[in-house]
């Protein structure tokens, strides 16, 4: 037995705590003001109007029905034509999707919108 095993003997020896890594910290923070930038974007008076409409397509969509957020600005339009003033939508799908009445399905298709540039957009359903 080393002297370092013997001096040792009996205890528990507990490692250090491994330091809380950078990367960590920086998406706590980076996902606190998505959350912020979110909650702004639902309650910014401009959108008030957009979201009665949403709430109506939603409200008649067939549950079990797959979408994506094309579907959405397609068929009621986008809230706003300025650059940077469309956070609503994602915004209010993942309040949609925290209520229970949509789920994204783990699937991405490409954007039909010209816009998008072909970037792939999430498919949700649907659920009640």
């Amino acid at each position: 037995m080393s002297t370092q095993d013997q001096l040792f003997e009996g205890q528990e020896v507990v490692p250090p705590a491994a330091p809380e890594e950078p990367r960590a910290l920086e998406r706590s923070a980076s996902e606190a003001a998505a959350e912020a930038g979110m909650e702004q974007a639902l309650h910014a008076a401009r959108v008030q109007e957009w979201k009665l409409v949403a709430e109506a397509w939603l409200e008649r969509m067939t549950p079990g029905r797959e979408f994506t957020n094309d579907n959405l600005w397609v068929e009621i339009g986008n809230p706003a034509t300025d650059v940077n003033r469309n956070n609503v939508v994602g915004a209010w799908m993942k309040q949609k999707a925290r209520e229970g009445r949509i789920e994204h399905t783990g699937r991405s298709v490409k954007s039909a919108r010209k816009s998008r540039h072909g970037n792939r957009v999430g498919v949700w359903r649907k659920l009640r």
